[in-house]
């Protein structure tokens, strides 16, 4: 999933494009391994969520999130499940505002070009990499479940 995420937001973030060579690869690992994992149907709905939702944001502002950062969302979920991709999702949405803010400042960016996410969604799940590798982070989506 690395790999997928930074080329993924090299390209984005170069020609606010990412190619489907990328995604679709990604796309048909994250579908092996939750089949060799033998997820319920309910744990796939489950997971679908994030996807979903970022969807429904794509349609309600009128294409301003494009599709790959939707198909990049459900891979992330399939492979790391709901609550961790909401909290990526939630990481990611700050770090792209951060910095869209930064390069308007800078003067590298005017207010109606459109902003990249998924530098922003790369570099959110590599922190939470460090969070989950240091422990900070576990059982994230026992809790959900639990709280759902």
């Amino acid at each position: 999933s690395g790999l997928f995420l930074g080329v993924g937001a090299f390209s984005d973030f170069k020609n606010r494009k990412i190619p489907y060579a990328v995604i679709l690869p990604a796309m048909a690992a994250a579908l092996i391994l939750v089949g060799i994992r033998g997820c319920g149907m309910w744990d796939v709905l489950y997971r679908l969520l994030p996807a979903v939702f970022l969807w429904t944001l794509r349609i309600l502002t009128k294409k301003g999130i494009g599709m790959g950062d939707v198909m990049a969302v459900l891979i992330l979920s399939l492979l790391l499940g709901t609550a961790s991709t909401l909290l990526i999702l939630s990481g990611a949405s700050l770090l792209s505002l951060c910095m869209a803010g930064i390069l308007l400042l800078m003067g590298k960016k005017t207010s109606g070009e459109p902003i990249p996410f998924y530098p922003g969604l790369f570099c959110s799940w590599a922190l939470y990499l460090c969070g989950a590798y240091a422990g900070i982070l576990s059982g994230m989506d026992n809790l959900w479940v639990n709280v759902l």
